[in-house]
């Protein structure tokens, strides 16, 4: 925990250790003065999707995965094979991306697509003709 008077509360290791100028400069510059033995160089992930939460649902139907909108992905917990498995998650995380890039949004009644309403109760959601499901098909068909 944080204590606003840390400066005053800590007990320090006296003078003539060697540190003391150097926790005065970082004082100064409000920095640590502890130095790293290594430097980090961007997220060790390769893959987007090591940080979008993947769940395995029971689905109840012939819905293999889907994309939410708070970034997470749904996957039915009846899929045993892996390569349709990530197969999904690939197609998914297309509309992740999508969400995340504001082309994609949806509600309870409507599909909203780089501005255009498609009304939900007159499509058959997954079709491949769908616009945004056209794109990720065409992403992860060669995938």
């Amino acid at each position: 925990m944080h204590s606003p008077n840390w400066n005053k509360t800590r007990k320090r290791s006296g003078s003539g250790t060697g540190n003391d100028a150097s926790l005065k400069a970082a004082k100064k510059k409000r920095t640590s003065p502890l130095k790293m033995g290594f430097k980090m160089k961007g997220s060790p992930y390769i893959k987007e999707e090591y940080n979008t939460p993947i769940m395995h649902v029971d689905m109840g139907d012939d819905t293999l995965g889907m994309a939410t909108s708070n970034g997470s992905i749904l996957i039915n917990k009846d899929i045993k094979d892996p390569k349709q498995k990530q197969d999904v998650i690939d197609h998914e995380m297309v509309h992740i991306k999508q969400i995340k890039d504001g082309r994609l949004a949806y509600d309870d009644d409507n599909v909203y697509w780089e501005g255009k309403k498609y009304s939900r109760s007159q499509m058959n959601e997954g079709a491949k003709n769908l616009p945004w499901e056209k794109e990720a098909y065409d992403k992860t068909k060669n995938a």
